[in-house]
């Protein structure tokens, strides 16, 4: 016994996301900020990313990051009067810099997904924008 094929008119189907396209375009026209946000939740329940905990690392991070500065710069003015003997000096900055180097790509990767929450918060936008404009 054969299933039997599954059509569906075009015309029905232009229907069906034209209603759709509609009922987004009033939700958006009565109310914009609650449409971002429910669209935001979405892409938030979609995603295995939590951004709150994104921008405590990238602060955690950057604060670590000046500490490293402050100590390597105290590192040379030690060496430069000479409370820090030049072995001591290349070791501790070998140390730091792999650290800062480290932190650097972590902050980096950070970035690159606050930058993409951004995009979608910004595509978001557009889009209520285009929704509003078609009624």
């Amino acid at each position: 016994m054969h299933a039997a094929p599954h059509h569906i008119k075009e015309q029905d189907l232009y229907d069906i996301v034209l209603k759709d396209i509609r009922e987004w375009a009033s939700m958006a026209l009565a109310d914009e900020q609650a449409v971002l946000d429910r669209v935001m939740e979405q892409q938030h329940l979609n995603s295995t990313v939590d951004y709150g905990l994104i921008e405590g690392k990238k602060r955690t991070i950057g604060k670590r990051l000046e500490e490293i500065e402050k100590v390597i710069s105290k590192l040379y003015e030690d060496y430069a009067h000479g409370r820090l003997a030049g072995t001591s000096i290349d070791n501790l900055m070998s140390k730091y810099q792999r650290e800062q180097e480290e932190l650097k790509k972590q902050l980096s990767a950070l970035r690159e997904q606050s930058a993409e929450h951004d995009s979608t918060e910004q595509n978001a936008e557009k889009w209520i924008s285009l929704l509003s404009n078609i009624i």
